[in-house]
């Protein structure tokens, strides 16, 4: 189980490093109104949104009080996944550690927890060209260089 859950988070991640990589806006009216629907109903106070699209999938950027979410929705309006952007101090002990020892010579980071449909929730830093993935204990799990 531990394994399937893996190799569905690693899928989860590299679609949204490709996202991140290659997305490009869209206006609102493009949005199939199915997934305008489902994020309407599950963000009802968010505000600032901005709409992206990578292949079939919907990209929003939102504000919901002072935090900025990212969310990916399939064409037919099915959540893949959420991003918070968090701080440091949200994150899992083992995590912010593991950021320090190897990466205490880089200035800017973001943090982010992440949440798959399913509920799996992991941690992410944006370090430069890389993403760093930490389960939710804060257990490193791997690297995806951007910059391939």
């Amino acid at each position: 189980m531990k394994t399937y859950l893996l190799i569905v988070f690693a899928c989860a991640c590299s679609l949204f490093a490709q996202v991140q990589a290659q997305t490009r806006s869209i206006s609102e009216e493009d949005v199939p109104l199915a997934v305008k629907n489902e994020f309407s109903k599950s963000h009802p106070s968010a505000f600032d949104i901005n709409w992206k699209k990578f292949n079939t999938d919907y990209v929003v950027e939102y504000t919901r009080t002072t935090t900025t979410s990212y969310a990916t929705y399939s064409s037919e309006g099915k959540l893949i996944e959420s991003r918070d952007k968090i701080t440091t101090f949200a994150l899992p002990a083992p995590a912010y550690d593991y950021i320090k020892v190897n990466y205490s010579d880089v200035p800017l980071k973001e943090y982010f927890k992440i949440t798959d449909a399913a509920g799996l929730v992991t941690y992410s830093a944006k370090i430069k060209n890389q993403e760093v993935i930490f389960d939710k204990k804060g257990t490193y799990i791997k690297t995806i260089d951007f910059s391939l």
